[in-house]
């Protein structure tokens, strides 16, 4: 318990924005959750220059909305793809709201 109250008081402050979105932070399933350890988020943010926590939660948006469109764009055998791009819309629509 320790450990981890120490863990999160040391997180970068923009992980740390990106792990508390609903959309795309920890437990949303999204690429960034799934995909992303807090050490690669902090490197691909320094790789690209961002330095607010608004900046690096737009990233994580971004990301999710270019991995939802790719999802849309590629043949799935799924007539129906509701859910996707319902996730998509709820995405983009946080994205314009930040």
């Amino acid at each position: 318990m320790k450990t981890e109250r120490r863990m999160r008081s040391s997180m970068d402050s923009r992980v740390a924005a990106i792990r508390a979105n609903k959309l795309v932070g920890t437990g949303s399933c999204s690429v960034v959750d799934e995909c992303m350890s807090d050490e690669d988020i902090v490197s691909r943010l320094n790789q690209m220059g961002i330095q607010s926590d608004r900046e690096a939660e737009q990233y994580a948006l971004r990301s999710e909305v270019n991995h939802l469109e790719g999802m849309l764009n590629c043949e799935s055998g799924e007539e129906d793809m509701t859910e996707i791009k319902c996730a998509l819309r709820a995405v983009r629509e946080a994205l314009r709201s930040l």
